[in-house]
């Protein structure tokens, strides 16, 4: 059994008969085995690897394998010649890919040599059958070139349109990238236009030059020309840079301590046996002509969508937020993060900067109107999205009233976050006016439990529900006892204590099912028209189907 000490030690030090139980396991498979320990020499643990060999196009192949620190935890790795294999096998590292996924499919009980015998047999043997065969042994994945370039893990490139374009007008040219702190954009790339402006200060509001870069694309990439990168390959890859380099050398100009160096390339992706077109940027070092390269992503509605394929077509969406507080704030961002096309906030009220204890807000916004502050943010959680701001008031008329009922009819979904009834009620006769869905979220006192009431056109309204849940044909909600109510600023603005992670679960809620509701995507429909959340009493959830009540009325 290990002690507290033996996690300062190796683990082939702190539990010898593990080793020797792997060393054994290879002779089961009959299978050679020699072990060595490599000092790291940096204070961390030493590291143990076992060589052994297998048979390849009848040849004897030297596999190393890499046993971890945290192994047997950790999986193994496993190493061959450079070269060995054209698919499955990292550049520069020759690390070979035994699993689509090995952190599900390792587990301590299992043992190095049972992986060599078995894993990477297979991946040999159908190798030596040809491309047909690996690729049939292959998991449903595809296999890019950028998984196996060694990218610096400090910062990346985003690219947006129109650069990833298949077919290049031109193949290569100059570029122009933006920092701000330490996020980088490509604006512009020489005969391949410029990035969308507005796109562009959604991102970075500012933003900064960079040194004049160089882009290139290749036509034949290869992983290896990022990973084991030569100085004479840098310059057959962008003439055009060292060109620039010289000529400085030449001015005695050494303030310019390197360039920026854009390569493109299509690789396989985003699914296996499609291609797409990707870019990694190189920094390239004017004295040494080395490069650290950078990873770049895809700031695109397209690679966004992707990820989220039942929400296809949210985008049609126009979703009016009455309420960005506590509630109404993580609603709104939920909504933008599923894509919503056009959300419009309203909320007359300024952002108290104590209510950052439970709101999504930063204690920056104090004194900032709440529905301009939770806009600017769901524009830089998604900048696809429109988000527009109105400090008005839902009651009353005049222009505050033409304006919100202008904004439910232009609306696919009304949400009321307000947590009052009033309020509710109002929205509920301007959507029944405009025979829109109307969906009604509120915590409790104390955030003791929340309610998701949804009111269909046609169906029962929001008094029809609150008449059911009097009549306990819905079920009752937990909430807090009145003393826990906390005034701020007077018996006439009362609100209450309760914890953020309560009204983000609502939230959650809610956002369902306002995307549920809208119709537009592929997401399932709600089988409910009332929730109840009871955050500290079971159950914890309950929901059903109310119809119009008898007595309500709006429909008597």
């Amino acid at each position: 059994m290990s002690t507290a000490s033996d996690s300062n030690r190796p683990w082939f030090e702190a539990s010898p008969e593990r080793l020797q139980w792997e060393l054994d396991r290879f002779a089961e498979h009959a299978l050679p085995a020699a072990h060595r320990v490599v000092p790291l020499g940096d204070g961390s643990p030493a590291s143990l690897w076992i060589e052994t060999e297998l048979s390849f196009k009848d040849e004897a192949v030297r596999i190393s394998i890499l046993l971890p620190a945290d192994y047997p935890d950790a999986p193994p790795s496993f190493f061959g010649p450079r070269d060995l294999l054209e698919r499955h096998e990292y550049p520069g590292q020759h690390e070979l890919c035994w699993s689509a996924d090995q952190d599900r499919d390792w587990h301590p009980g299992r043992d190095a040599a049972y992986i060599v015998a078995n894993n990477l047999w297979a991946l040999l043997a159908d190798a030596e059958r040809g491309e047909a065969a690996v690729l049939a042994g292959e998991a449903d994945m595809p296999e890019p070139i950028s998984g196996f370039i060694k990218f610096a893990r400090s910062q990346v490139v985003v690219v947006a349109e129109p650069f990833f374009e298949r077919d290049l007008p031109v193949g290569r040219g100059k570029l122009k990238l933006l920092r701000e702190g330490n996020r980088l954009f490509l604006n512009s790339a020489e005969g391949l236009g410029a990035a969308d402006d507005r796109l562009r200060r959604r991102f970075i509001r500012g933003g900064k030059p960079e040194p004049d870069g160089y882009w290139v694309e290749l036509a034949e990439p290869r992983a290896q020309l990022f990973n084991d990168l030569e100085p004479w390959d840098l310059r057959d890859v962008a003439p055009e840079l060292f060109q620039r380099l010289a000529a400085r050398t030449r001015r005695g100009r050494s303030a310019l301590v390197g360039v920026w160096l854009g390569v493109t390339f299509m690789e396989e992706g985003p699914v296996r046996g499609e291609v797409r077109r990707n870019w990694a940027f190189g920094w390239v070092d004017s004295a040494t002509t080395s490069a650290v390269w950078f990873q770049a992503q895809a700031l695109t509605r397209s690679e966004r969508s992707r990820r989220t394929p039942e929400l296809v077509g949210l985008d049609r969406a126009r979703v009016l937020v009455a309420g960005a507080g506590s509630l109404g704030a993580p609603v709104t961002f939920e909504l933008a993060k599923a894509g919503a096309g056009h959300l419009d906030i309203v909320d007359p009220d300024i952002f108290d900067v104590n209510n950052a204890a439970r709101h999504a807000l930063p204690v920056t916004c104090a004194g900032q109107n709440k529905a301009e502050a939770v806009a600017e943010a769901a524009l830089m959680i998604n900048p696809f999205v429109e988000a527009t701001h109105y400090p008005i008031s839902i009651q009353g008329f005049g222009p505050d009233g033409n304006a919100v009922r202008q904004l439910i009819e232009d609306s696919t979904v009304v949400v009321d976050t307000t947590g009052s009834n009033t309020a509710a009620r109002v929205l509920q006769r301007l959507c029944i006016e405009a025979e829109r869905p109307l969906v009604v979220a509120g915590l409790t006192a104390g955030s003791y439990g929340g309610v998701v009431r949804v009111a269909e056109p046609n169906g029962p309204c929001f008094d029809c529900l609150l008449l059911h849940q009097q009549d306990g044909a819905i079920a009752p909600v937990s909430e807090a006892p009145p003393t826990s109510l906390v005034t701020p600023r007077g018996c006439s603005h009362p609100a209450f204590a309760g914890a953020g992670f309560e009204a983000t679960q609502l939230a959650a809620v809610a956002a369902r099912a306002v995307v549920q509701t809208s119709h537009l995507s592929s997401y399932p429909a709600a089988s409910y028209n009332w929730a109840v959340l009871n955050f500290r009493t079971a159950p914890g959830w309950r929901s059903g189907i109310a119809q119009r009540h008898p007595d309500c009325w709006r429909h008597g």
